[in-house]
């Protein structure tokens, strides 16, 4: 009991420290199998139109699984597609005997596992999702563990919300950065669009430097921000077509100090 609570703080932490969907449920799965001993971990997502696919795993490659079934196991197979299809956990003490493998025996075969259990939750807006734990050898499953799967099923529905609530704050942040950009930028038709074409390419830079999704955040926010100072300069100064008297030049690079006292409010 004393593990999962740690398991279960562990993960708690990873959700909130996270902000890659990807990342934190590769890291869920491998605290799940390493919890309950399995062999191999997975979250499974399944659809009629698409069947199943390991959406995030731990003890395999999912490269194994696109091999054997392209973009997608037949729908409905396994604890995973049952438990989905029923809404409830599902176990199976030996895959290789049990008839809902019949799509799937071919993978269970490949990665060595023969018991399995799966508890349901919700991946997105209509789909479901199961949390899969496999194990190497014949096996029951106690109450206690079924009961401790669907905690941890609970603990990962939980960090899907919390990652993608995160994602859509901050694509609403960085989309008000820019239509506040581009309202200065009107301004100005000289630079107009600058701030946006800045932004892009210093997030393009940002990601073949293989910075933290993070870090690429602050960078896009960072360039998009970057002449927001200019709302101070007058439209006489901003849009003279001459060139700017000493005063004047000295009011325009006062933006870069007004856009810093602006930037610092902003929660980076």
């Amino acid at each position: 009991r004393q593990q999962e609570l740690e398991t279960l703080s562990v993960i708690h932490s990873t959700i909130m420290a996270g902000d890659d969907e990807t990342a934190v449920l590769g890291e869920i799965t491998r605290r799940v199998a390493e919890l309950t001993g399995a062999k191999l971990c997975s979250l499974v997502v399944s659809s009629p139109g698409s069947g199943e696919y390991p959406y995030a795993s731990y003890g395999f490659d999912k490269d194994d699984f696109t091999r054997l079934f392209g973009n997608g196991a037949p729908y409905g197979e396994g604890v995973a597609g049952w438990c989905i299809l029923h809404r409830c956990i599902a176990t199976s003490s030996d895959v290789l005997q049990d008839p809902r493998y019949d799509g799937l025996r071919q993978f269970a075969l490949a990665t060595g596992y023969r018991a399995a259990a799966a508890a349901p939750l919700e991946f997105d807006e209509g789909i479901m999702a199961a949390l899969v734990i496999c194990y190497g050898e014949e096996r029951q499953f106690a109450p206690e563990e079924l009961t401790r799967l669907e905690r941890l099923a609970r603990q990962t529905e939980l960090a899907i919300r919390s990652v993608r609530q995160r994602e859509s704050l901050s694509r609403f942040a960085f989309d008000t950065a820019l239509a506040l950009t581009e309202a200065i930028e009107s301004r100005d038709p000289y630079t107009g669009g600058h701030c946006h074409r800045l932004a892009e390419q210093a997030g393009r830079t940002a990601r073949q430097l293989v910075l933290p999704r993070r870090e690429i955040e602050i960078v896009r926010m960072g360039a998009a921000l970057h002449d927001v100072g200019k709302i101070i300069v007058p439209d006489a100064i901003l849009k003279k077509p001459g060139k700017l008297t000493p005063d004047e030049f000295v009011i325009v690079k006062q933006h870069c100090y007004s856009g810093g006292q602006i930037c610092k409010r902003v929660p980076f």
